[in-house]
């Protein structure tokens, strides 16, 4: 027989479990068929501090640009009307057909139609697609003390956002300060895969109030504003993380270490997937980078040599071979088979560097047979000179002048 106290006791232990447990609870959200996540990056993707090669090079990523931020410079306003003209989605069914996780960073509310923003909230909260929301100073309430950006929180993608703005002397803003992230929720999956007593300083956050209901991850440390908050809505999630990677705010985050895993992170946890551990899939990415780098310098010297009229043939095949066994080990990652993967890629690249060696051998045998036929050319014409000269200025010696010529 349960006494009562010991029922309390069962209940406070059920509930602990119960507050414990990753906020994650929905069905993966990814292609059916590549079995990737679809991730559209809408804003501030073709500026230097991002992490769109990162994005890039994640094997369970497919990744769609839409350029709609003017950070760094990168594009101007008639290049975003122009950007969200050609790569928007054209209706709601084309967005959910195509899209897993919709990513805003550092981009105004008003480069939005109606529709544009109709369509992201319902495929978020009756379709299951993943929301997030990085700051900038075009983020949430946006106000730099000279341009007021559209207030997100007004539309309808912000009435599923996990936060609302905070009012700042009539304004919506941000503050300017160096703080480090705080874990509010340190078991919590996201959180808990890095050690954020060591990670980077951020220099600016928008300034925004949790809602009710939602899971606040990180605040900032000093002041405590809130960073990353999380909720799921209706079948989707909206994920906001108020500091952003732009300069000059994420100068020190955008040369931290695990810069591009956590971003990364982001997008896994926004469409449902198991964080995996950092060091592994850190270790992947470097050597992914480092194979794609690789990959780009042989491509470039077989098309030069190519040209030249050289022979590629075999170091093709070698080529062409390890870009398909490329694409098992990255199946292995999609898989979420991580140790597997960074075996096979630590031979790939070993094997890769050894391609690239054959197509500079490559390159030095084209050389040289350009350099023997222009060799021969050119001593060729000299002795066709010297055979000229010879018979316009010697062999005219031993003919005697005469002083006029029979004539018929």
């Amino acid at each position: 027989m349960v006494t009562k106290g010991a029922s309390i006791l069962i209940i406070g232990a059920v509930l602990l479990v119960l507050a414990s447990e990753p906020c994650i609870q929905r069905e993966e959200r990814r292609d059916p068929i590549s079995r990737r996540i679809r991730l559209k990056y809408i804003g501030d993707c073709l500026a230097f501090q991002t992490p769109t090669l990162a994005f890039q090079v994640d094997p369970l990523l497919s990744l769609q640009l839409v350029p709609s931020s003017i950070q760094e410079l990168a594009v101007d306003l008639s290049e975003i009307r122009r950007y969200m003209r050609l790569y928007m989605p054209r209706n709601l069914r084309n967005l959910v057909d195509t899209t897993d996780v919709v990513m805003l960073s550092n981009s105004a509310a008003d480069y939005f139609t109606a529709d544009w923003l109709r369509w992201i909230s319902r495929g978020t909260e009756s379709s299951g697609l993943g929301l997030i929301m990085i700051g900038g100073l075009s983020s949430f309430g946006g106000f730099d003390g000279y341009v007021v950006y559209p207030d997100w929180g007004r539309t309808e993608v912000g009435d599923l956002l996990p936060v609302e703005t905070v009012r700042i002397g009539g304004l919506d803003g941000h503050i300017d300060f160096a703080f480090k992230l705080a874990p509010r929720r340190a078991e919590d999956p996201l959180i808990s895969a890095f050690d954020w007593t060591r990670g980077p300083n951020f220099f600016a956050i928008n300034v925004v109030s949790a809602r009710t209901g939602s899971d606040l991850l990180a605040v900032s440390d000093p002041q405590g504003h809130p960073l990353i908050a999380y909720w799921e809505v209706g079948e989707g999630s909206a994920l906001a993380f108020t500091s952003t990677w732009g300069n000059p705010w994420g100068n020190d985050f955008f040369r931290w270490e695990y810069f591009g895993d956590f971003s990364a992170d982001l997008v896994y946890y926004s469409a449902g997937l198991e964080i995996p551990d950092p060091e592994v899939v850190h270790r992947i990415r470097l050597i992914l980078e480092d194979f794609e780098i690789s990959r780009g310098i042989v491509r470039s010297v077989i098309d030069f040599v190519d040209r030249l009229g050289g022979g590629t043939g075999r170091v093709q095949g070698l080529y062409d071979d390890l870009l398909l066994r490329k694409t098992e080990a990255e199946e292995a990652y999609i898989d979420q088979e991580y140790v597997s993967c960074l075996d096979q890629m630590n031979v790939l690249l070993d094997e890769m560097k050894g391609v690239s060696d054959a197509a500079i051998r490559a390159k030095d045998a084209a050389f040289v047979w350009i350099y023997l036929i222009e060799w021969c050319a050119v001593t060729g014409a000299v002795f066709l000179s010297g055979y000229f000269l010879y018979y316009a200025m010697v062999r005219r010696g031993l003919y005697r002048r005469v002083r006029s010529t029979r004539t018929g």
